[in-house]
Formats: C-alpha cells, structure tokens, sequence
C-alpha cells in the first residue's frame, strides 16, 4: 500500500494491461459478451473478477470503480503473504516470519500485487492448495487434497494454464509426501 501511495496513488493507472482488463470488466456489465462483442486476447478470468468494480464504477465513476479494485487486489497481495506465513510455518516461527516478509517485500510481488492483473489471483490459487496439502504434524485427510485440486481451478481461465500446471506439479508433490507419511514410510527422495 505505501508503495501505491507514495505514487500516483490508487487513482494512478501503472502500465496497459490493468486498464484493458477493467475496460472489459466494464464492457461486460454493460452487456457485451467477450470475444464476440469486443475482442479480448487474455482468457476471462480478470475480467470476471473486476466485474463487481466495473459495476461499482458505472454508478460513481470508472476512476473509483478502478481505485476500489486496486485496493481489493492490495488486500488480496497481504492474504497472499499471510498464506505463505502459515505455508512456511511448518517449519518453524522464524520461517514463518522469513517468509512472510520475504513474500511481502520482494520486488516483483510489490510492482505486481497492486495492479488489477493477472497473477495475484494465481498466486492465491496456489497457495490455496499448498496451505491444503502442508499441514504441519498432520496427514493429509481426503478432503484437504480434494480442497487443494479445486483451488488452482479458476486458473486456466485466469492465465493461459501456467499457474494450473505450476499448481498440479507442486500438489502432485506434495500429495505423493503426504500419501507416504499416512503410510507410516518416509518420504521418497529423487
């Protein structure tokens, strides 16, 4: 949020993509469905997830409508580092800490986790399902690892399938460690 601030604030537009995505967001409020009333060359899913902004700004002002969604994400960029804080406190309070601060204050999260783009959303989904699948001093139950298959779902339509396979491989891994503890038989090392 400071850095959003010390900006052009969260009425600031940083690059093209935000604008294109809410500018859809806000075609498809009003009616227009995409790819075929206006071409969209990105899969849905941001447009999706900035409707109820388009909305908002189509009763006040796209200005507000767009500052409100840039704080949703702000909101959702802090979620993301609480989820890596409870991710990485499996191993430890100073972990916990490391990585949580480590999520929040890294350079390429901070440019992108306050722009209404693509990523946080996949970043969610993802560590969605690690937070399923890494329970500390826990086997993994059934529903968790049905939990964590379904929380990468909303990325193929959010971006082009790379978080899906991202998200798949990382709970494929984790599953396959989680079956082997319940087993009582430690882990495979490759």
């Amino acid at each position: 949020m400071w850095v959003v601030l010390r900006g052009d604030g969260l009425h600031g537009l940083v690059g093209y993509d935000p604008g294109v995505y809410y500018a859809a967001a806000a075609a498809f409020v009003h009616g227009l469905r995409p790819y075929g009333g206006f071409l969209l060359l990105h899969p849905p899913g941001s447009m999706l997830v900035l409707s109820p902004f388009a909305a908002l700004g189509s009763v006040t002002s796209d200005s507000t409508g767009m500052a409100v969604a840039r704080f949703a994400v702000i909101l959702l960029g802090t979620l993301n580092a609480i989820l890596v804080t409870r991710i990485a406190h499996r191993f430890g309070l100073a972990a916990a800490i490391t990585g949580g601060l480590f999520y929040a204050l890294w350079a390429p999260v901070v440019v992108v986790e306050n722009q209404t783009r693509l990523e946080p959303l996949g970043n969610t989904c993802l560590l969605l399902a690690l937070l399923f699948l890494l329970r500390r001093g826990r086997p993994v139950s059934a529903g968790a690892e049905v939990l964590a298959g379904l929380a990468p779902a909303p990325a193929p339509v959010s971006r082009s399938g790379e978080y899906c396979r991202c998200s798949w491989c990382s709970a494929g891994s984790c599953s396959a460690e989680g079956g082997a503890r319940r087993s009582g038989s430690p882990p495979e090392r490759s």
